[in-house]
């Protein structure tokens, strides 16, 4: 769900790769022991793109680019929205932050429905056609 004009308080970073999704297992509240995509809160003087990039870093060791802005979706912890990126890797190495991760995977797209992820993040990604957006060039609209 996208509302226009609406303050982000933190950011998610959809990350794919050879038919994988990267998620992270939170080691911290808010959803603790759940498996969520790499994020968190947008810091003061940040972008929420420039957000993404920096807590795919942290919290998973790995370098990222932003490829596109996939909406917004409301928190219930918060009741804030959350700015959602499309992510490309980059470089680094998959090690994830001791603080706030205890586990760092790239699951299957068809896997995630699995997992105990929060569900106003699944509800979201569900949204959303995954390998379309990993291998754009594979449309048959794209020149």
């Amino acid at each position: 769900m996208t509302v226009a004009g609406t303050s982000l308080i933190s950011s998610l970073a959809v990350v794919l790769r050879d038919g994988e999704m990267l998620l992270i297992k939170r080691a911290v509240e808010p959803h603790k022991g759940h498996w969520c995509p790499p994020g968190g809160v947008i810091d003061e003087g940040e972008s929420p793109e420039e957000s993404a990039v920096r807590e795919v870093k942290e919290e998973t060791g790995l370098d990222v680019i932003v490829r596109a802005k996939l909406g917004e979706v409301l928190g219930p912890v918060t009741g804030r929205y959350l700015g959602v990126f499309l992510c490309a890797v980059e470089g680094g190495a998959l090690e994830p932050s001791q603080a706030e991760v205890s586990d760092v995977r790239w699951f299957p797209y068809e896997e995630l429905h699995r997992l105990q992820v929060p569900p106003f993040i699944m509800g979201f990604l569900t949204t959303l056609d995954l390998r379309e957006l990993e291998n754009p060039s594979n449309s048959p609209d794209s020149g």
